[in-house]
């Protein structure tokens, strides 16, 4: 009995040394988090067809993107500036109380991902990078709750116009110079 007890004591350390940090993908929390996420063409809030997504950056700035995704609440003008609802997940290969980096970033739903939404010069936008404790279960101590996003400021999104865009406008500013000259 005593070597049971000893091997599931062991067992349950075990466990607890693996235990992975959790995070609270939420950019409204009371009032400790309001990070609005705004379109600039119009100031209104992001709302359908935007999806937001965390990333942890690496010290020399790369992006490791975060599962799961989340969209924008569409219910009512001041919502709109808001994800959807909280979503507490498991941020891999780190651990409870650690510090980690990360960023949110948002884009136009229908391009399938950022990479591909700034390729194609579809909206998007991302916040500052915070710094985040994480939760989760600690050794010898009560499970700590998951990580806000405290610090995280807001943010709009918006599309980069192609430089042939830029050029026509150009084109269209020389155009009325010279209709007004004559």
């Amino acid at each position: 009995m005593k070597k049971f007890l000893l091997t599931l004591a062991i067992v349950g350390i075990s466990f607890a040394s693996f235990a992975q940090g959790t995070l609270n993908f939420n950019n409204k929390v009371g009032t400790t988090v309001d990070a609005k996420v705004s379109r600039l063409s119009d100031g209104t809030g992001a709302g359908a067809g935007i999806t937001a997504q965390l990333a942890l950056v690496a010290p020399g700035g790369s992006l490791t993107f975060l599962l799961p995704t989340t969209t924008f609440k569409t219910a009512t003008a001041g919502q709109k500036f808001y994800v959807t609802a909280p979503l507490s997940f498991v941020v891999p290969g780190t651990a409870a109380g650690q510090s980690i980096n990360v960023r949110m970033l948002a884009w136009e739903t229908s391009f399938g991902s950022y990479d591909a939404a700034k390729s194609a010069n579809g909206l998007t936008g991302f916040s500052n990078d915070i710094s985040v404790v994480l939760g989760g279960p600690v050794a010898g101590a009560p499970d700590a709750l998951p990580g806000n996003l405290l610090g995280l400021q807001s943010f709009t999104i918006s599309g980069v116009p192609e430089p042939t865009t830029y050029a026509l406008l150009g084109l269209g500013g020389l155009a009325l110079a010279i209709r007004r000259r004559k």
